[in-house]
């Protein structure tokens, strides 16, 4: 489902939707999700803030397209900061909404207010479930978060192995995992068309700054082929399948 919709942000709404409609609590589905995107803001931002001088090394061997990284680096940290204050306190946005309802006239005032104490009430265990998986069963957070850490290295992995294999050249595998979480951590925060197209377009601007122009097409689509469209596909095939049994299965 994470190939389908982005992973890192984005998709998250249907994702608890499919949860949803699986039979999970929309709490428990939407604790889940954001957990989970929580869990890959808190690792992509440490990693950054950790490696900062690699990171500021990195942005000064790219051309202009390090201004655009900059600019998402800054929106992905906020928009970070802001999801996790949240996160920590849902009941914050019953709280803004209750504050434009006393702004702005409505006509139906009673009905949004009759709303608002639904959405308080549903925030309210939204935050028990928040509290349960991460303090009450923390391990398993933990657990997450280092899989998840591990995830992304072996991503980063594959754009090292294509590197490598196409160019010829040698590279440091820190300096391209680093690479791989500045790119996608700020992928999703700047203006490209789609969850394709604009992604390759980023890799394009980017990757040109450490290899021979003839090999950025190269090894941008050997790489997403690998690790994107070869798991859509993938998923794809395994979703038809289920499909196929379940209608037979149904007649």
């Amino acid at each position: 489902m994470s190939n389908i919709t982005p992973m890192a942000s984005g998709g998250q709404p249907y994702q608890i939707y499919h949860l949803t409609k699986l039979g999970i609590e929309s709490t428990l589905a939407t604790n889940i999700v954001l957990s989970r995107l929580v869990e890959n803001l808190l690792f992509s931002s440490a990693i950054i803030l950790i490696f900062i001088r690699r990171v500021m090394s990195i942005l000064g061997r790219i051309g202009t397209g390090k201004y655009i990284l900059i600019v998402g680096i800054i929106a992905a940290l906020g928009f970070s900061a802001l999801l996790i204050l949240l996160f920590l306190n849902p009941k914050l946005i019953y709280k803004l909404f209750n504050f434009l309802l006393k702004i702005f006239p409505l006509k139906n005032k009673s009905k949004f207010e009759q709303r608002l104490q639904k959405l308080e009430n549903w925030l309210e265990e939204l935050k028990l479930s928040i509290k349960t998986l991460w303090v009450e069963k923390a391990h398993i957070v933990t657990f997450d978060f280092i899989l998840g850490g591990f995830i992304v290295f072996f991503h980063s992995l594959g754009l090292y192995i294509a590197l490598t294999s196409i160019t010829s050249r040698s590279y440091s595998i820190l300096e391209i995992f680093i690479l791989f979480i500045i790119m996608n951590f700020v992928i999703y925060y700047i203006p490209t068309p789609g969850s394709t197209g604009g992604v390759e377009t980023l890799y394009g601007i980017v990757l040109a700054s450490f290899m021979p122009g003839r090999f950025v097409s190269t090894t941008i689509l050997l790489w997403r082929f690998a690790t994107y469209y070869l798991q859509i596909a993938f998923e794809g095939v395994i979703l038809l399948m289920t499909r196929t049994k379940e209608k037979g299965v149904s007649t």
